[in-house]
């Protein structure tokens, strides 16, 4: 079990707990919020259909997941890929090219 702590915002949201580590796809996970400004912050946006972003930091390793869907003991995460940054990096420079 690999336990992740949710961070938003520089505020820490709660933690998640899963079998194998997040990837692309969707995964459901058990959810532990902390009932912190961050926790509150988040489950306001994904109740407003908003997607935020939060970061997951384990022992081993970090990573950008976006926030699909909460419950009081779920949550639903999809790991943010490269095209997500690189249209980030378009829309400052919509000029440059490879």
């Amino acid at each position: 079990m690999i336990r992740y702590e949710c961070i938003f915002r520089e505020g820490k949201a709660g933690y998640l707990e899963v079998a194998d580590p997040v990837d692309s796809g969707e995964k459901k996970c058990r959810f532990m919020p902390y009932r912190s400004k961050a926790h509150l912050r988040l489950a306001e946006l994904v109740q407003g259909n908003k997607r935020p972003v939060a970061v997951l930091r384990s022992e081993q390793h970090s990573v950008e997941v976006e926030i699909i869907s909460m419950s009081p003991n779920s949550i639903t995460v999809r790991k943010r890929g490269m095209a997500s940054k690189n249209s980030f990096f378009k829309k400052l420079f919509p000029f440059s090219r490879k």
